[in-house]
């Protein structure tokens, strides 16, 4: 893997009414023809997610949206998406052109401007005399009435710029990274407080059907990262030679993270007083709440025949003959409650309408953004539903829960 990944890019939206030159801005911001742009109405009908260094910063993901005055039925439902996208954004830029200033379009800033710390609104077309006027007089009122001008929320930060020849994205540039700074000092880690210095982690990584030819999969990759920057070793093994390796070492391993499926023959193959997690748990911490995610596993000892679950997954592939979401994880709920469920296993977009769930049960969340797992969660909160993740959950299933969240009650990090 040599990319950072698009769950470890902060994202930012490009959002704004329709034709308000979100493409072309993003063709200049980008230097690349990454969307297409027209003046027909409603050229973006999908989001587009554009990675990209936004140097000196580093890898951050754009993503651009429909428009959010979009029309007809199918306008709604775009416009639906866009909405879940920005809640879900890190970094927010509102484009609006100067002769479509409205109170719809306040409106809807102020809206889009609760879902992040600040909004970037940035006026369009600098490079047209008479629009430019036309900012130029909302600047002034809007330093005179320090930043409270046409009724708009606190934080907000105005731009001019143009898409065609590029004037104005040098400041606009330097404002974003400056709000990445900050938000960069408050970011967890996957290994946060649990790996120091010269210390040894053995890592237990199947190989099976599913695991990609020829690398390790994202949380895996991660995790070997984290210990080399804290200036500590990996030992890497198969669940098969785990007690060949043990031996092999003339101290023990200070930690042991292991992949979810292989759990129990981990918890059965290392020591008790070598502490012991899953991947997917300690992505349960990074990326959402690991006492909420928790204390709704209890319900798998709860559940009863005819009852929904939900099982949800944040990226699509390919089902195999033994797969994790579709397979494995329904196999071991019914064997565990000897219910008769209803399971339902969902990857991609996560659904809004929860209501008839008894349970949701997350994949660990490589591929998206905290605030995005935070959004879902939100969700199934609002509809009063449960929700754990996936190494929680598989754990509790093999009745080695108690055992695998032992390294965050040493760490301060308790469920």
């Amino acid at each position: 893997m040599t990319k950072t990944p698009r769950g470890l890019r902060p994202h930012i939206i490009v959002c704004g009414t329709v034709n308000s030159g979100k493409s072309t801005f993003l063709n200049r911001f980008t230097g690349k023809d990454v969307s297409i742009t027209s003046s027909s109405r409603g050229t973006t009908t999908d989001p587009v997610y554009i990675n990209m260094e936004l140097l000196p910063f580093g890898p951050v993901t754009l993503v651009d949206t429909p428009g959010l005055d979009d029309e007809g039925e199918l306008g709604q439902q775009r416009i639906e998406r866009a909405r879940r996208l920005i809640a879900s954004g890190d970094q927010l830029i509102f484009l609006t052109r100067p002769d479509a200033w409205n109170r719809s379009t306040v409106k809807l800033i102020n809206e889009c401007a609760k879902s992040v710390h600040n909004l970037q609104l940035v006026f369009t077309h600098r490079d047209l005399p008479e629009e430019s006027a036309m900012v130029n007089e909302f600047m002034k009122q809007f330093e005179a009435r320090q930043g409270d001008a046409e009724g708009l929320a606190a934080n907000i930060t105005p731009h001019h710029i143009s898409g065609t020849t590029g004037a104005g994205l040098e400041a606009l540039s330097r404002q974003l990274i400056a709000e990445l700074e900050k938000a960069k000092k408050q970011e967890r880690s996957l290994l946060q407080d649990m790996v120091r210095e010269y210390q040894l982690v053995m890592m237990v990584v199947p190989i099976d059907l599913e695991a990609p030819k020829g690398r390790l999969i994202l949380p895996q990759v991660q995790a070997i990262r984290e210990v080399l920057d804290a200036d500590g070793a990996t030992l890497t093994v198969k669940e098969r030679e785990i007690d060949w390796a043990l031996s092999l070492l003339r101290q023990k391993p200070d930690l042991a993270v292991t992949d979810s499926q292989a759990v129990l023959k981990a918890a059965g193959s290392i020591p008790e007083d070598i502490p012991l997690t899953t991947f997917s748990i300690l992505f349960s911490r990074l990326k959402g709440d690991l006492k909420t995610f928790v204390d709704a596993s209890d319900v798998i000892d709860d559940l009863q025949d005819g009852d929904r679950i939900l099982i949800a997954e944040t990226c699509t592939h390919k089902t195999m003959c033994d797969d994790i979401g579709r397979v494995k994880i329904p196999r071991w709920l019914r064997q565990y409650s000897g219910k008769d469920l209803d399971i339902r296993t969902l990857g991609g977009e996560f659904p809004t309408d929860l209501d008839n769930y008894r349970l949701i049960i997350h994949c660990g969340g490589c591929m998206i953004t905290r605030k995005r797992m935070l959004q879902r969660m939100g969700l199934a909160a609002h509809s009063r539903v449960p929700i754990t993740n996936y190494g929680i959950a598989i754990s509790k299933l093999h009745h080695v829960l108690e055992r695998v969240l032992r390294p965050f009650t040493m760490s301060g990090d308790g469920a």
